[in-house]
């Protein structure tokens, strides 16, 4: 059974990275030496790289002394018809003259071209560097908006997917509820919805009711599973929506229904059978059509990882692809990272990442990138990964080999919602530190215990053994006394 991970899903078109390839001695952030440091430089095109993996689009900025020879325009145009497959734009300046022109073929009209020079000369930043990475912020909400106008279908409900009106479910629990939901919602594109409330209400009717006020439903034909609760008589209703009773054998959902009636127990568990209910039985998914693309998407997310490192490459512990922890910070919690798993002899490991893959689970990223770059201590591959992703948001926390066995699966929940509430508040340096500090430490004090024990009983075992040599002694000189004084007595 397939463990339903709290996490969010996000949708990411993995195109071969032709662009950047085209001009990978250079990068999407092309200057002069002095103008940006090194470092600068590095980062604004980890940021370029990133919106170009997610979007597929390219966001290159040039000043060198090609732009000063050639001119802005000319330079721009020249380079996006060289360089440039797909969507994208080319900003190129000329730093002596103060000349810029961006260039992004002809789907940009002149005002949206202005915008991007806006978004450069109206910065806030007092360096190049500052300026181009306001830039390129404006590339991303723009490569955003246009990958969000091509997808083909999308939910349009005006409530969240999980609501708890009854209030029976622990808030501290329902962050991981509404994490788990809109992940498997935004995989299957279909609606699932899990609402409970107490009233007279038969749930078959709350049910139909609710998904309808409310909007919920992938594309035209409102695609979508919901379970009501009427925790008043603890009734439930499970309800397949638009084309969603096609995925399902014939009479499972009824049976299904037959199997939680009258539902007694924990709710977040029945939201946990419900979950992993539908992810077993749900045989055909929304979407199908493009399934095939969908699953040749993921099974190269090895192209993803490539711009990070090559395969089996000897990673940091920490990789911060989404560029939100403090570089202070991020060395200090590889420290930390590094000494637990020489102590304890598993590995902890840190990624963050822009957007999930197409087709995968956070879980599922998680484990192919542990894998890609070879983490995990001795032949099981020990080790513990947190992943933190963005847009939308996911905290992902797993463990491997035998690290399984020192965290249960309440530990990685309790433990991902304290990381999940330190990243809602953007404390992304807390929720690794967090990490490392506290849910790494616990872990080795729990590998530590098993030598302790085993100290303890040898001890044990040392004090039996001396006990019974004394006795024995004893004994023995007992008897002998005994023999001397039958010898005299004779």
């Amino acid at each position: 059974m397939k463990r339903i991970t709290a996490i969010l899903i996000a949708l990411l078109l993995l195109l071969p990275l032709t662009a950047f390839a085209s001009h990978g001695e250079e990068g999407f952030i092309i200057v002069s030496d002095g103008y940006i440091s090194e470092e600068t430089l590095s980062h604004l095109n980890s940021k370029a790289k990133n919106i170009y993996t997610t979007y597929g689009f390219s966001a290159y900025f040039i000043m060198n002394d090609e732009v000063k020879e050639n001119g802005a325009y000319a330079s721009a145009a020249r380079f996006y018809e060289d360089h440039v497959k797909g969507k994208g734009v080319v900003f190129c300046m000329d730093a002596e003259s103060g000349k810029c022109y961006v260039y992004g073929g002809e789907d940009f009209s002149e005002e949206e071209r202005n915008a991007f020079l806006f978004a450069y000369t109206s910065s806030g930043g007092m360096t190049y560097g500052e300026r181009v990475d306001d830039y390129l912020t404006k590339a991303a909400q723009t490569a955003k908006a246009l990958k969000s106008d091509e997808k083909k279908a999308e939910s349009e409900r005006l409530m969240p997917r999980f609501m708890d009106n009854a209030g029976v479910i622990d808030d501290k629990k329902e962050s991981a509820i509404y994490t788990d939901i809109d992940s498997f919602s935004e995989k299957n594109l279909t609606d699932v919805v899990f609402v409970t409330y107490s009233s007279d209400e038969e749930p078959d009717a709350y049910a139909d009711k609710y998904y309808e006020e409310y909007n919920f439903g992938f594309g035209e034909k409102k695609t979508g599973v919901i379970l009501a609760v009427n925790t008043k008589n603890d009734a439930v209703s499970v309800k397949a929506k638009g084309d969603a009773d096609s995925f399902f054998e014939k009479g499972a959902i009824k049976a299904f229904n037959e199997s939680l009636s009258p539902f007694s127990g924990e709710y977040i568990n029945l939201f946990i059978d419900y979950l992993e209910w539908l992810d077993e039985n749900m045989t055909i998914k929304s979407g199908s059509d493009n399934a095939e693309e969908t699953s040749s998407q993921a099974s190269d997310v090895s192209a993803v990882f490539e711009n990070i490192g090559e395969k089996g490459e000897l990673m940091p512990r920490i990789f911060d692809g989404a560029k939100i922890i403090s570089d202070d910070r991020e060395a200090e919690i590889r420290a930390v990272l590094d000494k637990i798993s020489a102590d304890t002899g598993i590995d902890f490991v840190v990624t963050t990442v822009y957007k999930v893959p197409d087709g995968l689970s956070a879980g599922e990223y998680a484990e192919k990138y542990f894998e890609y770059f070879d983490f995990g201590h001795a032949e099981e591959k020990n080790g513990v990964l947190l992943m933190i992703g963005f847009e939308p948001e996911c905290c992902f926390l797993t463990a491997f080999g035998k690290a399984e066995t020192y965290f249960s699966s309440d530990d990685l929940k309790d433990y991902t919602e304290a990381f999940y509430s330190q990243f809602k508040r953007q404390d992304y340096d807390e929720a690794v530190h967090t990490f490392a500090y506290e849910a790494a430490q616990r872990l080795m004090k729990e590998k530590l215990k098993a030598p302790v024990i085993a100290a303890v009983l040898l001890v044990f075992a040392a004090v039996l053994v001396t006990l019974a040599i004394v006795f024995s002694k004893k004994k023995q000189k007992e008897a002998q006394g005994q023999k001397e004084l039958l010898t005299q007595s004779e």
